[in-house]
């Protein structure tokens, strides 16, 4: 099974990959990676061949989780199904650290720069 972590699909052209985020409602409500389409596991396990008609064969799937353990496991179900699949390695926990950080490091450089710049 394969994993790709959120610094290898931050340098993903968009265009070449589709993300499916198959957690609940309720932990999308605070927030979803941008292009991700919505999919619950439950009902991404019920219609997986329906979901997968609708994905271009030519991009990379690619699905996540909370913390990157169900996802795993979607991944290989998915991949039973003949089509190469991804999971996000720690999931959207990992997602928003790497937002956080990357916030905290652009603020840090601006800071600096206006810093310098008295």
């Amino acid at each position: 099974m394969n994993e790709i972590n959120v610094s290898q699909l931050a340098k993903l052209p968009k265009e070449s990959y589709e993300i499916i985020d198959i957690r609940d409602e309720g932990s999308v409500l605070y927030g979803i990676i941008p292009g991700a389409i919505h999919v619950p596991i439950e009902e991404l396990e019920r219609e997986t061949g329906t979901y997968l008609d609708k994905i271009d064969m030519n991009k990379k799937l690619i699905v996540y989780c909370q913390r990157g353990e169900n996802s795993v496991e979607i991944a290989e179900m998915i991949e039973t199904y003949g089509r190469e699949c991804l999971s996000l390695k720690g999931g959207y926990n990992t997602y928003l650290m790497s937002v956080i950080a990357k916030d905290d490091e652009d603020f840090r450089q601006k800071q600096e720069k206006a810093e310098n710049s008295i």
